[in-house]
């Protein structure tokens, strides 16, 4: 059972990298006052898959708590990092953590648009290690449906996505030192 649910969970993760893969805006050189090295903005009313997770008793209120970036695979099923629900980055397992959250719908993390949905439950891969990130990955639910057009959809078949070597695209808000 957990390798078809750990098999099932592939396709999504190539989707995400597929879809990334698709520049959506023309890259920019850094500057000093941008918040990604490398990075340009992007506006989540062009990747509106890409949610932030959040905990403001955690983090703080700075970026509304937001820690963590994720993708929506499903209305209602996000997938992000394994690391990002370990106890070493929430403080405790991501069932006790009362106020994790997902933001979707915002780009801007200090502004009120778009929604914060709790999380009802989260699934870490058991095979996940962390000193060598080898299954990095997580999935959390959402306590409240996302709108279909904020999911990504699944790359078909034979998608030029799935390719070796192509390029991608990552999304979030940011990490200089990372």
């Amino acid at each position: 059972m957990r390798r078809t649910f750990v098999r099932a969970l592939a396709r999504p993760l190539v989707l995400a990298a597929a879809a990334a893969a698709i520049p959506l805006v023309t890259a920019a050189p850094a500057t000093a006052d941008r918040v990604v090295v490398g990075g340009f903005p992007v506006d989540v009313s062009q990747s509106p898959w890409t949610v932030a997770l959040s905990s403001r008793d955690r983090f703080g209120g700075t970026r509304a708590g937001q820690f963590c970036v994720g993708v929506a695979v499903g209305r209602s099923t996000v997938l992000t990092a394994a690391h990002c629900l370990s106890s070493e980055v929430l403080g405790s397992p991501p069932d006790q953590v009362s106020d994790l959250r997902v933001i979707a719908g915002r780009t801007d993390l200090t502004s009120t648009r778009g929604k914060e949905i709790p999380v009802s439950d989260a699934w870490v891969n058991p095979d996940y290690d962390g000193d060598t990130n080898d299954g990095d990955f997580a999935v959390v639910s959402l306590a409240e449906a996302l709108p279909a057009t904020s999911v990504i959809r699944m790359a078909g078949a034979g998608d030029p996505a799935y390719v070796p070597g192509t390029p991608a695209l990552v999304y979030g808000w940011g990490d200089v030192t990372g």
